[in-house]
């Protein structure tokens, strides 16, 4: 598959996408929101990554200007932070996360959602591994970064991971936590987090500003459909209706006292 096969196919996914939306505005089903969110971040994607290749995969209109701001920026402090939170950022780093997840899950018997948690992390892997090497866009020049990279630059991985990994596992803290906060709080981390892991990869210069956008799109895309299914096996709908039934909730009506006029 080619870096044109790859638009038409992504132009496809976006078609489709808007049939879902429409389908599920009509019904109004409880998906409709999220599939808006998925449509519109992955038409963006879908839109950034065919002007890049009709750009002819360099840098695009104001990459060039707002990468050189930031490397005029750099200080010798600011760079040791950045290099760490790149490196918290990692593949490695992004492993040790979900699989900290899945532990703590599996230890409370979340079974389904550390599939879930597992499933996010792994398909963005994947997702990074074929758009990379699909476009091969390349990175920019050698002598501006301060860290040595050797894969194609379009998405930036890191940017694309973090979101995913870091994301999902925030919403597995809401979909958990007892106390509304604690989740807040989880959200606030994780955006924080993956804020600053995306702004690092611009400031050691190893990606366009593009590249670290394009992460966050796709990943938020891919964000939104795992954090549905996580709902969808946290709550299932038959466990709803089911905790809605009097029964379920250890009242039994054919038992009940009549009302005291009644004897």
């Amino acid at each position: 598959m080619s870096a044109i096969a790859l638009l038409a196919a992504q132009d496809a996914i976006v078609i489709a996408a808007v049939v879902v939306v429409i389908a599920f505005a009509y019904a109004r089903h409880p998906l409709a929101i999220p599939s808006v969110i998925v449509t519109v971040l992955f038409g963006a994607h879908s839109a950034l990554t065919s002007t890049v290749v009709m750009d002819g995969l360099g840098p695009l209109g104001s990459d060039s200007v707002i990468l050189m701001w930031i490397i005029q920026q750099r200080s010798a402090t600011v760079t040791t932070v950045m290099t760490v939170v790149s490196a918290l950022g990692g593949t490695v780093g992004m492993v040790v996360v979900a699989a900290v997840a899945c532990v703590s899950l599996l230890w409370k018997r979340r079974i389904r959602a550390a599939v879930v948690v597992a499933a996010a992390g792994g398909g963005a892997g994947a997702l990074v591994v074929l758009v990379k090497n699909l476009l091969a866009r390349p990175r920019p020049p050698q002598s501006w970064r301060l860290a040595v990279e050797t894969t194609y630059s379009l998405p930036s991985g890191h940017a694309l991971s973090s979101t995913v990994v870091l994301g999902i596992v925030a919403a597995a803290v809401v979909t958990g936590a007892s106390r509304p906060h604690i989740g807040r709080i989880a959200i606030l981390l994780a955006t924080g987090i993956g804020a600053a892991i995306g702004v690092s990869r611009l400031y050691l210069a190893v990606h366009w500003p593009s590249d670290v956008v394009d992460g966050w799109l796709l990943g938020g895309a891919w964000l939104t459909v795992c954090v549905c299914a996580l709902v969808r096996v946290e709550h299932p709908p038959g466990e709803v209706a089911a905790s809605d039934h009097p029964a379920a909730l250890g009242s039994d009506p054919a038992r009940e006292d009549p009302p005291a006029g009644g004897r």
